[in-house]
């Protein structure tokens, strides 16, 4: 599969997350982060995470990570026209 571009070496990077700075980790394929910049990307989750805490607090619901992950894929979807599969995975970092 090598030949035809299809890789099993994944893409792996090291961050020291600070609670006091960091909100959350954002996880993605290549179908999701070929579309845009790691900025604009981190830029509409927050944007999304913070949408998404104003609508659970109007409808009296927890707030639900999945709902932002699924806003993030159709921007990539229909904003960005990506043709490719596309997985994202929102990890929310608790403050205590």
């Amino acid at each position: 599969l090598k030949r035809y571009g299809v890789s099993c070496v994944p893409t792996v990077k090291k961050f020291t997350l600070d609670p006091a700075l960091d909100e959350f980790v954002l996880l993605g394929c290549d179908g999701f982060w070929n579309c845009w910049t790691a900025s604009e990307a981190l830029n509409l989750a927050s944007e999304a995470w913070e949408k998404e805490i104003r609508s659970s607090k109007v409808h009296s619901r927890p707030v639900d990570p999945q709902n932002v992950s699924k806003q993030l894929v159709e921007h990539v979807l229909i904003d960005k026209k990506s043709q490719d599969n596309i997985t994202v995975l929102l990890l929310k970092i608790s403050r205590k």
